[in-house]
């Protein structure tokens, strides 16, 4: 299952918010968003890509840096390759974490929906289960018999 946090639709509201204030933590915005472009579901499959990228790895992505450094890196897409991070990340998965923090959203998926589907193509490859939730001790990636736990309960920052 994939959500749409409709974050591109909360910055078109203007209640309580001034025209041209960010809304949202800066380190879930989208690079049109840092830019002042309009936001539209694209920055949503960004930030979603944000989340993928954190829950995945385990380590902040945008949100650890001081708030400047974040708009810099997040305007650039610039971020580290998670199989440099998690030692067997699937090569399919960063794909489609290189497909939703592309900077150019046009890149992009055009949908929350378009990037669950290939989420769903990128689980069918995997051995199951591939990644194991364990209580208080993060995860573990499993590949068949064997497996070796890659985080932690809390992301580091």
């Amino acid at each position: 299952m994939l959500t749409d946090f409709g974050i591109a639709k909360a910055l078109t509201t203007r209640d309580h918010t001034a025209v041209g204030a960010l809304k949202g933590k800066v380190g879930y915005l989208s690079p049109e968003q840092v830019l002042g472009k309009k936001p539209d579901r694209r920055s949503d499959v960004f930030s979603l890509g944000v989340i993928l990228y954190e829950v995945t790895t385990m380590r902040k992505l945008f949100g650890a840096m001081p708030h400047v450094k974040a708009i810099e890196a997040i305007a650039n897409a610039e971020y580290p390759d998670p199989r440099t991070l998690v030692p067997g990340y699937p090569d399919a998965l960063a794909e489609v974490l290189r497909t939703a923090l592309a900077r150019d959203r046009g890149q992009r998926y055009p949908t929350a929906e378009a990037m669950g589907a290939a989420l769903e193509r990128v689980e069918r490859t995997l051995p199951a289960p591939m990644v194991a939730w364990t209580s208080r001790r993060g995860f573990a990636i499993t590949s068949g018999p064997t497996s070796k736990r890659v985080g932690s309960a809390s992301p580091k920052r």
